[in-house]
This record gives structure tokens, sequence and C-alpha cells, in this order.
């Protein structure tokens, strides 16, 4: 599973929601409609977010773009952001949901269409001036470490291991007396290498097959099973290839998918395992995780196939380029995802609309904001990753 700069409320007006720009949420949780809020205590910035690789530091106190090692509050990069807190950083900023306008999502929590296209950002900007410390609609949070290949699993459809304290029926009676992970075999994953041969990447159809404690020591063997496409082919293989990742604990194991290696990290590497105690995940070196380009995605039968061979992937995946395909490890929150249920915005078309949403945010130093994100447009050249901020200390 990747975004907010200098306005004035005379050009919201031109914030039209047709905006053109690409990259894709849920909850219907509102208050009654507020009114009376003083817009002109409100400050209005358009964030640059625009680069794909390094975060844009803002601090709502200053209200300009500081450098990391300054006392921000948010960060962005194309569409998300991160806070300075939790896994991201240790001012300990947080924030809850407090506001969803009405009429955005119906009682599904499906996106209503009609009302995103015909949304205008002076409509919502009052609402920011209504908000107190205590309207949050949900407790506050901060930012978590969440990988492309997700963790712990209790369905067949998502995490790579099962739990057996939490899922006994996978596993046999001695596995759950010792609190042990089994591997979760039906949920396959394609991955992208995270360098490419010409403009080409490696493409692997992954998924875990062998979890195993080693008897004589607390080392622990993750065998990965795959498919594989060589940056030089447009289909898979239709052999299986297997890499065994061994691991200690509070240590990391790495796998190169072109080269079918395995190796301590400290050489290029594709998936790793990594270990914080007797903890495990899988990363993938890109985003949160690595400074390469791997991403990835879940497979599942419905969009791209997943079992029986290794040529049932159905298109050439070199030309699945677009962004809102791939995700890569991230460090964030809900609320710092457009396409996530208390996230700031909906994708269509592709187009990104706001859904207007106003968030509490403690800064960890005293302070309590009312934000909302109104655009992921510029609002004079409509120029993407251009994410218009508005917020207001509240008391």
């Amino acid at each position: 599973m990747k975004p907010i700069h200098l306005t004035t409320p005379a050009l919201l007006a031109a914030l039209l929601t047709g905006f053109s720009g690409c990259d894709s949420d849920s909850s219907d949780n509102t208050t009654q409609n507020p009114s009376g809020g003083d817009e002109s205590s409100i400050t209005v910035k358009t964030v640059d977010a625009t680069d794909y690789d390094n975060y844009a530091y803002f601090s709502l106190a200053s209200g300009a773009v500081v450098t990391a090692s300054d006392n921000w509050d948010l960060a962005f990069k194309r569409t998300e952001f991160i806070m300075n807190g939790g896994d991201s950083g240790s001012k300990g900023v947080k924030m809850a949901l407090a506001y969803t306008p009405a009429g955005f999502y119906d009682g599904t929590d499906t996106a209503v269409e009609a009302t995103f296209l015909s949304a205008l950002p002076e409509n919502y900007l009052e609402i920011i001036g209504t908000i107190g410390t205590d309207d949050n609609l949900t407790a506050f949070g901060s930012d978590l470490f969440t990988p492309t290949i997700p963790t712990m699993t209790t369905t067949e459809t998502d995490g790579w291991y099962y739990y057996c304290g939490s899922n006994p029926e996978q596993c046999d009676s001695a596995q759950i007396a010792a609190h042990k992970i089994v591997p979760n075999e039906d949920t396959w994953y394609l991955v992208r290498s995270a360098e490419a041969t010409d403009g080409n990447y490696t493409f692997a159809k992954v998924h875990v097959t062998g979890i195993d404690y080693l008897s004589s020591s607390a080392e622990r063997n993750v065998t990965l099973e795959m498919y594989v496409q060589p940056g030089t082919d447009s289909t898979f293989g239709a052999s299986t290839v297997t890499a065994v990742l061994n691991t200690l604990p509070s240590s990391e194991t790495c796998y190169h998918i072109a080269t079918n290696t395995v190796n301590d990290c400290s050489g290029a590497w594709d998936i790793k395992h990594k270990r914080i105690g007797n903890s495990s995940s899988l990363r993938l070196n890109g985003g949160a995780s690595g400074t390469g380009d791997a991403a990835g995605s879940q497979l599942d039968a419905s969009d791209l196939g997943k079992l029986a061979s290794g040529t049932d992937l159905a298109a050439n995946v070199q030309e699945m380029t677009s962004s809102y395909y791939w995700t890569q490890d991230v460090t964030a929150s809900d609320y710092g995802k457009y396409s996530a249920t208390y996230g700031w915005g909906w994708y269509k078309s592709s187009k990104i609309y706001p859904n207007y949403r106003v968030y509490l945010l403690d800064d960890g130093e005293g302070k309590t904001y009312a934000l909302q994100i109104s655009s992921y447009y510029h609002p004079e050249t409509l120029t993407s990753a251009n994410i218009t901020l508005r917020y207001t200390e509240v008391e």
C-alpha cells in the first residue's frame, strides 16, 4: 500500500470537484450538522507533496513546511500522510475522527457518488470552527507499521500465518499449547522486485508453505513457495521455486527473487523475514521497509488468479504500472489513507474527491487542532499531490 501548500478562502471557491489526477473509503460516522463556526480563525495551507520518495514535513503551529529534524506534526507524500507519533515519530501526535458530513456515505458505508461530485469546498469550511476537544467519535490513535503482506490472519483471505491461540482450528494441540504460528497456504501475493533491469521488474507469486521451529535453538524457518516471472519474460514459469528464510529472534533474513538467493540483508533483496523478539513479519524492499521499489498486492481468483500453475496470471504484469494497484509497506494510521475506513477521500474515475471529514489532532505538547483535508489538487494549477489542509486550534 502513498499526500499536502498556501491558499486563501477566496480561492477555495475555485476548487471544483472536477479534478484531474490519479491514485482510492467508508464509515458513516456523523454528528448533527454543526453551525456557528468561526471561519476567521481557520488556517488554510496547501503543502506540496508531489515527491514520490520524500515526505514534506508540516508544522501546524508555524503553518509551514519544515525539516524532519524540526518540530513537525504531519508529513505528506502523495496520497498519504504520517503523524509525528507512534511508529512514525517521537512527538506523541495522535488523531481521532470528529465529524463526517451527512450524505457522503450510505447506511452500508458505501460512497454516494452524487454527493462527492457535487460537493463544494466552501460549504464545508465553517464546520471546522464548531469542533470541540471532546468531540472525538473514535479513540485517539497514532501511526502503526503496516506491511503489504499482512501478518496474522483470522480468515483465509489476508495474512500469511495463523496464530494458534486465536485460530485453534488451524493447529494441533501441541501447537496450541506452545502458542505457535502456522502458515496460511491459501493466500497468495504478487510481489514486484525492488529494482528493474532495463526497465523491467521481476515478479513473483508468493505464498508461505512452512513455518518450522528448530528444536535445538530459537531459530525459525519460514518457507516461501513462488512462481517467478523474470524481467525478460512476459509469463510466469510453470514450476515453483522455494526459499527457506532461517531467522533468529531479533534479527532478519532476506531473499532476492531474480537470483533465487537468501542473504543477511546486506546485499540486494526483495522480501525480508524480520523478527522482533519472537514476532514475525514479511517485509518488502520499498516504502517504510527499504530503499527499493518493491511493492505487492494480494491475489485472488476474481482478478489475477492465484492457483494451479505459474501461467494463470492473465495479463503481463510488466504493464501493471497503476499506482493504485501496487502497495508498499507503510507506517501510517487509518486517518492517513485516502482509502481507509476513516480516511479523507474517495477515488473515482482517476480523481480523488475529499469527504470533508474533520479530525481532532493532539500535538503531544498540550495543543489540540480541528483539521480537514479539502483537496488533493493545487487550487490554481490543479496539479495532483498538492493537498489543501484547513485547521484551527480548539480549546
